[in-house]
Parts: C-alpha cells; structure tokens; sequence
C-alpha cells in the first residue's frame, strides 16, 4: 500500500536490504501489513524506530504494544537533509526522477 501519492521510488525488498546494510541496524525485517502489532509481538524490539516522514503516532504504537505485553522505547528519527525532501526535487525536476 502507497503511503504517499506516487509509487516508492525502490520496493520494499530493496529497502529493507539498504536498512539492513546499516551498522546500527541488528535486524531488519518487513512488518505484517495488516497489523504492525503481529510484528512487534514477533521481535519484542527494546526500540522501534519511527521515520521522520512515517505517519504512525509515538503515543499510538507504545499504548498498542502496551496491550501486547511488550515494553519498547519510540524513536522519531530526523530527516537527514531536513531541507531536502524527495517532494521538492520533484517540484524542481518533475516526476521523471522516479522509475515508472
């Protein structure tokens, strides 16, 4: 499911091999569509960290995994180029920067 109005730029395949190649990253894994709940009860992560553009709400995801048990601490990481954003390269370049 599309979160924004165009398709991701790289599948979620993809992303998920890039996030695992990071240092910090012990363990990346592509959630349950349906309930992100069924994945945090899988892993029981200490953190779960949130993108800066992600639409979950901290206080959303900490009383969910409160009913399942699962003590976490929420994150909300931030844009590495806060004044870049792939939205504004598209206004400046048009939509041909995404693979169709």
């Amino acid at each position: 499911q599309k979160m924004k109005s165009r398709i991701p730029l790289h599948n979620m395949e993809v992303r998920q091999d890039l996030v695992s190649s990071l240092s910090m990253v012990d363990y990346a894994i592509l959630g349950h569509e349906g309930d992100i709940f069924k994945t945090v009860a899988l892993v029981k992560p200490d953190i779960i960290a949130l993108g800066y553009d992600q639409v979950h709400q901290e206080k959303f995801i900490t009383d969910g995994c409160k009913k399942i048990n699962v003590n976490v601490s929420i994150a909300r990481l931030q844009s590495p180029i806060p004044d870049i954003k792939s939205s504004k390269i598209e206004n400046e370049y048009g939509s041909s920067i995404y693979r169709t």
